[in-house]
């Protein structure tokens, strides 16, 4: 005689965790009964126990994808069942920023574009800051951000949560700090003389009677004139000040250019 004995199988339990964004937290998988074996097509990061009924799969690992999670278990009567569940690991969002050029404090506002549209903007800029989130463009006005190094950062969150951002640094270049010489009277007669007492040093000078950065009275001529010394500096930052040189008709002789 033959007897058949028919399985009915047992019950197993599989949790079936959330699915997630690569950067978030590691899923973890609990089955019962206990003592059974976990399965997966996740390429890596899957670890089980599957005497305790537990497995746990790294997200940064397995990588992005949609992975199947098996636990099979065999009874005392040998009778065997299991429970698949089916996880998914998005993408972080692509997200690009364009760093503009950095420039003097009275240069042009600058301009930020980023895709996908539809993020926030953030910035560590004090004032004039302003932002169209739902185009992804931004406008920094220089002048009222003032002088200094500041981060824009544009962070984007897709629809299925996962969020990524991109931050360029940009820089406000302040205008060099100029000191022009007090103002002077010389005589017409006085000879042709060199304007060198701005600072810093390496500007032109301009104005009537100046050449070269030499300064001829009787090319200027009587009266009061302004004489204008502009300056650049290695950013590329420009800026002027500017003093009289008073030239007396009369034969007064030369009064020395001290600067004082």
């Amino acid at each position: 005689m033959i007897t058949l004995q028919l399985c009915a199988g047992p019950e197993i339990m599989l949790n079936d965790p959330a699915d997630v964004c690569i950067d978030g937290v590691d899923m973890s998988f609990t089955a019962t009964p206990v003592g059974g074996t976990f399965t997966t097509t996740a390429p890596a990061g899957f670890t089980s126990n599957g005497a305790a009924g537990t497995a746990m799969l790294d997200v940064s690992a397995a990588g992005v994808g949609t992975y199947d999670v098996v636990y099979s278990f065999t009874d005392a009567g040998g009778c065997e069942g299991s429970r698949t569940v089916s996880v998914t690991i998005f993408p972080e969002p692509a997200v690009t920023l364009n760093d503009p050029a950095d420039v003097c404090i009275d240069g042009a506002d600058m301009s930020f574009t980023a895709t996908p549209a539809g993020g926030v903007f953030t910035t560590t800029a004090p004032a004039g800051f302003t932002a169209n989130n739902a185009a992804g463009t931004a406008t920094l006005d220089v002048s009222a951000a003032g002088a200094g190094t500041y981060d824009v950062t544009y962070t984007f969150t897709d629809a299925n949560g996962c969020d990524a951002s991109q931050t360029v640094s940009v820089t406000v270049f302040p205008l060099p700090v100029l000191d022009c010489p007090m103002d002077r009277t010389f005589c017409l007669t006085t000879a042709p003389f060199p304007l060198d007492l701005a600072t810093p040093s390496g500007g032109t000078y301009s104005g009537p009677g100046v050449a070269a950065g030499i300064f001829s009275p009787l090319v200027a001529g009587p009266g009061t004139h302004t004489i204008t010394y502009t300056y650049t500096d290695g950013n590329g930052c420009e800026n002027s000040c500017v003093f009289n040189i008073t030239i007396l008709k009369v034969d007064c002789g030369s009064f020395p250019w001290d600067g004082n």
